[in-house]
């Protein structure tokens, strides 16, 4: 066995020192993190509350638009088809609104009025019409996401509210809004320079963005943003934002007009700070380090130079020796000398135990009613018992040495190379006795005879060993024999039984059909009463007789 390395007096300081440092050392860090996983929750709060503001902002320009398109559209110069006053009236509506101008459409998509152009400007037909239809399907506003303006040849954003002429709708009024608007309503809010903020349509398209908005506007948002706008309302978590930055982000989308807002934090300016500290943290440890293993070191050697005197006497123990170490001067080095003494007589009373042991043991097995055998890996018997001598007739000084199969009948030896085949590529072999399994060993006269078997293996120092235990079952499988003998005489009595009871039933059942076929016309109901019951009788009796 492999002997447990020692340390020096030394290299225990040392430990003791590392082990009373490191875990302070790794706390602090553990702090640290822990102070960073707060800052971090705290960032992730205030850019919600941040984005939800923000969104409120941007929901509440929908709101005003849809207000300021609702009370026009009340205007009685759409009912007078007088455009060009209605004209007039909207300009003036949003003068100090967020709305840049005002469509008119009619059903089809023809514009009648456009605030961006002079009246009476010949004006195209709108691009898309599915909002439009939507509007007057439902006859409820809606907001468009970002799409091209055909009369300002530009990126817009439409809110669009019925215009009711009598019981229906008639006309569509459309309020323009340009991305322009919420970039300065984002740009008023100040975030940080390293902070990334994004308006989002309800498509997921940028709309204003505080970095590069010239280059992204009207582009999909981050991949992964994406993927969370489509299936959650508020979240926050680590993406790769549009320029390539690892990101904290947090986003919040509205209910009602299911635009989005969302704010990303670099990861590296989140993890500045907790570096610095780390590194502040690891110079200050290696300091302390240093500084409490030079100590030790200088104070292990001099403990270490008076208890060298007790490596003969450790040496000497090793061998087997016994061992008495005199009276050292320093106390832990006694100490560890008296230990050393009281270790040699340990030893030597253990050895004088283990010998007994091995005493009884051999007594155990020489005594045992079972054959017992122990064998090699090569299968080889190693031990063979008194009683495995009168099993098999073979004396121990004969079967020493010789393999295993010499007792196994030869029709089941190349069965036994198949299970020992089995064992070598699995690793594992064991059966216990009285699990029903029969085996069959074979004396030195060549009778064969039943076993019941048990094996076990043990890993010793010296190699693998198998021990075998075998008892001789002939009395019990004899017996089983002639039980089954038994059993087949009694199926067989049963058999002629039944059939020899069934003759003289089968005789009376065809008496009573012919009482009945031929006299029935001379018997009175009470004669035939008495057949019927009869023959009734019959039949449950034969099938009685077949049940048994």
């Amino acid at each position: 066995m492999k002997s447990q390395r020692i340390l020096s007096i030394r290299s225990g300081l040392a430990r003791l020192v590392a082990a009373c440092l490191i875990p302070a050392i790794l706390m602090a860090a553990v702090l640290l993190h822990d102070d960073y996983q707060r800052s971090r929750a705290r960032l992730v709060s205030d850019s919600l509350d941040a984005a939800r503001a923000l969104m409120l902002a941007v929901d509440g320009e929908f709101v005003g638009a849809e207000r300021t398109l609702h009370a026009l559209s009340t205007s009685p110069s759409i009912a007078s088809r007088d455009f060009s006053a209605f004209h007039a009236q909207s300009a003036r509506a949003i003068a100090n609104s967020s709305i840049n101008n005002i469509t008119l459409i009619k059903p089809g998509g023809q514009q009648l009025m456009n605030t961006a152009a002079p009246f009476g400007q010949s004006l195209p037909k709108a691009l898309s019409l599915v909002q439009f239809e939507s509007v007057l399907a439902t006859g409820r506003a809606s907001i468009s996401n970002l799409l091209m303006g055909p009369v300002l040849n530009r990126s817009v954003i439409r809110v669009a509210v019925p215009v009711r002429g009598g019981p229906e709708f008639t006309h569509y009024l459309v309020g323009v809004m340009l991305p322009s608007y919420f970039q300065k309503l984002l740009l008023e809010r100040r975030f940080g320079a390293d902070r990334i903020a994004v308006i989002a349509d309800a498509s997921g398209t940028v709309v204003a963005r505080t970095h590069e908005i010239d280059r992204f506007i009207g582009k999909p948002v981050a991949s992964g943003l994406l993927e969370r706008l489509n299936s959650e309302d508020e979240s926050a978590f680590e993406l790769v934002s549009l320029e390539g930055i690892r990101v904290l982000t947090v986003f919040v989308r509205s209910p009602t007009s299911r635009w989005a807002v969302a704010i990303g934090t670099p990861v590296s300016s989140l993890t500045a700070d907790l570096w610095r500290s780390l590194w502040l943290l690891g110079g200050l440890a290696v300091l302390l380090l240093c500084s409490a293993l030079g100590i030790a070191w200088v104070m292990g050697g001099r403990i270490a130079r008076s208890i060298r005197t007790l490596s003969a006497s450790a040496l000497a123990l090793g061998d087997g020796k016994a061992v008495a170490v005199p009276a050292l001067a320093i106390r832990e080095a006694d100490e560890v000398g008296k230990a050393l003494t009281r270790a040699s007589l340990m030893l030597a009373e253990a050895d004088e135990a283990l010998r007994g042991s091995e005493a009884r043991m051999r007594g155990i097995v020489e005594s045992a009613t079972d054959a017992i055998l122990t064998v090699d890996k090569d299968q080889c018997i190693v031990l063979y018992n008194p009683a495995a001598e009168k099993m098999f007739g073979w004396p121990a000084v004969e079967m020493l040495g010789k393999r295993l199969d010499t007792l196994i009948p030869a029709r089941f030896r190349a069965a036994h190379a198949g299970h020992i085949q089995r064992f070598a590529e699995i690793g594992t072999m064991s059966r216990r006795m009285g699990d029903g399994t029969v085996l069959y060993g074979q004396r030195a006269n060549g009778e064969e005879f039943p076993v019941e078997a048990s094996i076990s293996q043990l890993v010793t120092g010296e190699g693998t060993l198998f021990s075998v235990i075998l008892r001789d079952v002939t009395a019990r499988v004899r017996d089983h024999a002639a039980l089954e003998r038994s059993n087949l005489d009694l199926q067989q009595f049963a058999f002629v039984a039944s059939h020899d009871l069934k003759t003289p039933l089968r005789s009376m059942g065809g008496f009573m059909q012919i009482l009945e076929r031929n006299y029935a016309d001379k018997l009175d109901e009470k004669a035939q009463s008495l057949i019927r019951r009869t023959s009734a009788a019959v039949h449950r009796l034969e099938h009685l007789t077949e049940d048994l």
